[in-house]
Parts: C-alpha cells; structure tokens; sequence
C-alpha cells in the first residue's frame, strides 16, 4: 500500500479530531451563553453542530480507508459510531436552523427534533466507547475510550435538558451548559489520544525504519 495514500488516513483523523473539539467549544459557548438576542446562540449550537458533522464524517472516512482491509470488531464498531454522530449532529443542525427565525416559544416539533439528535449523538459515542474496549489496553485507549464516554454523557444531558418544559428555563440553562462542557471536555481528551496514538505509531516506523539500515550496513 502507497504510504502516502497511509498519511492521508492518519490527516483525516487528526483533521477531523481538532474539528471536532471547535465545533463542540462552538456549540458549548451558544449552549452556556445567556444573550440578550436568542438567535446568537441558537447559530452558535447550528454551527458547532455543523463542524462537528464535519469532523466525525472526517473521522468515519478516515477509520474506513484505515481498516479497509480487516474485519476486526473494533473497526466496524468505531466506523458505524462516527457515521451515527453524523446523523445526530445533522438533526441537531437542522432542529437549531429551523428554531432561529422563531427560538420563541419553543416549537414542539424542532423540540422532539433536536433531542433525537442529541439521542443519536449520544448512542453514537457510546458505539465508539464499546469499540475501543476491543482494542489493545494502555492508556491512550483508555482516554479514547474515557472521552467517548464524556461525549455520550454530555450530549444525553443535552437531550435532557432540550425537553425539560420552558416553565423550568433555569434548570434548562443549568442542564445545556453542563451536557455542552462535558462534551466539550471528552472531546480534547478523544482528540488527544487520537493524535498522540497516532504519532507514537509513526515514530515506531520510523524507528524500525532506522534500525533496518543500520542492520543493512
């Protein structure tokens, strides 16, 4: 297999892992801001939920041209966690779309729309989560693991909070801006063992790279 062909698949890891703590910081800041015009941050939850459809579909890419050639649980299971978080992020997107001409009061409908998208989100994560208990221990995977699991946590408290009833606003902030930051934070930590595991591994072939010419000699 062409190497290069190998670098493009570890970019659109690491691409898609620093797209995915933005778009979750965007949508933390809309989700946690109190602002004088509601429209601001209901764009702010649309776009992050926009990058981060980015960024899992970056990451489902990525992960399918990886394994493309082994049948190992963990593949398909990462794989199919990615491309549901895709589908959450786009319902989550379309529901915010839909709410900014009118954010009040709260559609019925764009509601039930958005919690299924966090529902889906969350399910997704929680695929992944199940995926990187195949892989290999050491604690790089359990970070990947640790942040999956914030991510699933964050976003079924999001869900919580988008159908908690307008006559409980305070809990409802208090509950969005929790379920965002704990996203948010599984995010850096995902990101984190992705790039770090993906950088160990390059620096190993490198290594053994060296050591065969030094052998050669």
């Amino acid at each position: 297999m062409d190497d290069s062909l190998m670098i493009d698949k570890e970019d659109l890891l690491i691409i898609g892992s620093y797209l995915l703590v933005t778009g979750t910081f965007l949508s933390a800041v809309g989700e946690s801001s109190i602002d004088a015009d509601d429209r601001v941050n209901i764009r702010r939850i649309r776009d992050g939920n926009f990058i981060q459809a980015i960024a899992n579909s970056f990451h489902g890419v990525g992960r399918t041209l990886r394994y493309e050639k082994e049948e190992e649980l963990v593949s398909r299971l990462e794989i199919i966690g990615a491309y549901v978080q895709v589908g959450g992020n786009s319902l989550n997107y379309a529901a915010a779309n839909a709410s900014i001409p009118n954010p009040t009061p709260l559609n019925p409908e764009i509601v039930k729309l958005d919690a299924l998208g966090s529902v889906v989100q969350s399910i997704g994560a929680a695929i992944e989560v199940a995926g990187v208990v195949f892989e290999e221990n050491g604690s790089l995977y359990e970070n990947k693991a640790f942040g999956n699991l914030l991510i699933s946590i964050g976003t079924l408290i999001d869900a919580i909070a988008i159908i908690t009833p307008e006559e409980r606003e305070k809990q409802r902030r208090i509950l969005l801006a929790t379920g965002g930051w704990i996203e948010f934070t599984g995010s850096v930590i995902e990101a984190y063992a992705i790039i770090q595991n993906i950088n160990e591994k390059k620096l190993l072939k490198i290594n053994t790279i060296i050591e065969k010419e030094v052998y050669s000699l």
